[in-house]
């Protein structure tokens, strides 16, 4: 998919309703990817995986302590952080 058309298409749009629709779909697609990635996650991780998260400084480097259902808590410097799964990468 080329960005370039998304935003072409965007900027053809006129009326609030069409763009409460777009948006609405929009966080439909965006939750339906999250509900993927965290399924794909949680079956490749498991504890005392290391994983990459990331933060606003960049990327971090923790080990998951605890599975949940959509969370892990994972250890970074001796700090524990409870992280979506959708926001993991397995190192």
């Amino acid at each position: 998919m080329n960005i370039e058309n998304v935003q072409k298409a965007i900027n053809q749009i006129e009326t609030i309703e069409e763009m409460e629709r777009v948006i609405y779909f929009l966080k439909r697609r965006q939750h339906d990817l999250q509900v993927i990635q965290t399924a794909i996650n949680k079956n490749l991780l498991s504890v005392g995986s290391k994983v990459e998260i990331p933060s606003p400084t960049g990327k971090e480097i923790g080990e998951v302590i605890e599975i949940k259902r959509t969370k892990a808590i994972v250890d970074i410097d001796g700090q524990r952080y409870n992280c979506p799964m959708s926001i993991l990468e397995a190192v």
